[in-house]
């Protein structure tokens, strides 16, 4: 249990290059935190991390925590029903293959500043709530890798992008993005993948020799009430995507400066005649809340 300042209550903290390895473990129906990794190692294998709550009603959950240089590995893992967040990598390297990520409150994953995030062979599916919904989450020019993944059922976007990175994201099956009910005028999304500028960058096509920008290839964007692939002040490469039954399959626009054209083969964005509502989404997914004042620290 938390203490009364609504800190603590984890399920298993490692700190200060220590050595984990947990295999075939359930943690469930911790606080705070289900497993937390700071500046130290982890493999999981065939673990279960269930219904990690609020220690305190201001305070947001996460069901792993990788931070701080750790270095966490892991297969078949399963984060599921998390009062928050279900894994958040923020300068560290997390990879995880043939995982589930699913019903968690908020976020299925984000990855920060400094951090590696791979992803392969997973499930991501029916994370958030009736007001907002995402799959994966990026910003702060991240490293993020997602292969051979089904990202499923979120209302807001399958995969949401702020700011410029190292995003390649292959293979993966992008489905199922539902909507916002917003005012007129603004873009409601329910989109497969959003690229969207930070304060200081925007997501760039991708440049194979510092390895920046958005690589997107093979992937199937299907059945989105959205858009496919929505790029708002941004730019991608694209290569052999496939779309099938999205409200439009593929955006690109912006409601201020020009923006670099999309570096394609047979993939021609169209553009709306509505904004994407950004002073929304930041509200609705309360990121700087949870990543600024409620990320566990030493």
């Amino acid at each position: 249990s938390p203490y009364v300042n609504g800190d603590y209550g984890r399920g298993i903290n490692i700190e200060s290059r220590s050595t984990l390895k947990a295999t075939d473990c359930l943690v469930q129906g911790n606080h705070q935190v289900g497993i937390f990794v700071s500046d130290s190692e982890a493999a999981l294998t065939n673990v279960e991390v269930n219904d990690t709550r609020r220690a305190s009603i201001d305070a947001a959950a996460t069901g792993i925590d990788a931070l701080s240089g750790a270095t966490v590995t892991a297969t078949d893992l399963l984060v599921s029903r998390t009062s928050g967040i279900g894994l958040v990598v923020h300068d560290a390297h997390l990879e995880c293959v043939q995982c589930e990520l699913s019903e968690n409150s908020d976020v299925g994953a984000v990855a920060l500043w400094g951090s590696t995030l791979v992803l392969r062979e997973s499930l991501l599916s029916q994370n958030g709530s009736e007001q907002y919904g995402v799959g994966v989450y990026a910003t702060g020019s991240p490293v993020m890798k997602l292969t051979d993944n089904t990202v499923s059922d979120h209302l807001l976007a399958g995969i949401y992008l702020e700011g410029n990175g190292s995003y390649r994201i292959r293979r993966n099956r992008i489905t199922g993005g539902r909507g916002l009910s917003t005012d007129p005028g603004w873009w409601g999304h329910g989109d497969g993948l959003v690229a969207v500028p930070s304060l200081t960058d925007a997501p760039t096509s991708w440049a194979a020799v510092g390895r920046e920008g958005l690589l997107m290839e093979e992937n199937q964007l299907v059945a989105n009430q959205g858009a496919g692939v929505f790029l708002h002040g941004a730019s991608a490469t694209l290569s052999k995507n496939t779309y099938q039954d999205n409200g439009i399959d593929l955006v690109q626009q912006s409601c201020g400066s020009d923006v670099e054209s999309v570096e394609s083969s047979g993939e021609t964005p169209g553009t709306t005649d509505t904004c994407p509502p950004f002073d929304q989404v930041p509200r609705n997914l309360e990121i700087s809340f949870y990543l600024h004042e409620n990320l566990p620290v030493e």
